[in-house]
């Protein structure tokens, strides 16, 4: 079970920006420099990284941790290439050499939350899939990227309307909120 390109690209997008900022919120005493990029790009990576959680957890939803491991292991480790190259990225725009980072502690805090952050981001994505189906909360609709919209049955205990009695519900003249 390999993970779809644009599904697996949103949920690395979103656990390198989350790396990254924990990162710097843990070790940088200081205001980055080189960080004017981020907000605009979180207003991207955010919807579209929660939409791949959503794909990826109704993929995993009920998966063993031997079917979740390669998982963890391929996003872990693009997410650790890709904080590399954004912060050497960074320190290049900034004027500093790319040699510059291995002084930082922030580079290396950095690098060692990446496979944290892949994990949780998994985690959340299985375990929010799992809840919502033993709530009973009916079919979730999902939309793919590359447009199809499926659905992934949740239970069988919800209370539905029954659907006999839809045509008494007929529309009125609306009343007066006065």
């Amino acid at each position: 079970m390999r993970p779809r390109p644009l599904t697996f690209l949103a949920l690395v997008a979103l656990g390198v920006l989350v790396g990254h900022q924990l990162a710097y919120g843990l070790v940088a005493s200081h205001g980055a420099v080189g960080h004017g990029y981020l907000a605009p790009l979180a207003a991207l990576v955010v919807p579209f990284g929660f939409l791949a959680m959503g794909v990826v957890g109704l993929r995993l939803s009920g998966a063993e941790v031997d079917r979740i491991g390669p998982w963890w292991a391929t996003v872990a480790s693009t997410q650790i290439a890709v904080f590399v190259v954004q912060e050497t990225l960074e320190a290049a725009a900034s004027g500093h050499g790319a040699g510059s980072l291995v002084a930082h502690p922030v580079f290396w805090v950095g690098i060692l939350l990446q496979p944290i952050v892949a994990w949780a981001l998994l985690a959340a994505s299985r375990r929010s899939v799992e809840a919502v189906r033993a709530r009973g909360g009916g079919d979730i609709p999902v939309v793919v990227a590359g447009g199809a919209v499926v659905t992934a049955p949740v239970g069988h205990d919800v209370r539905r309307r029954d659907p006999a009695a839809s045509h008494r519900r007929r529309r009125g003249p609306p009343r007066s909120l006065v």
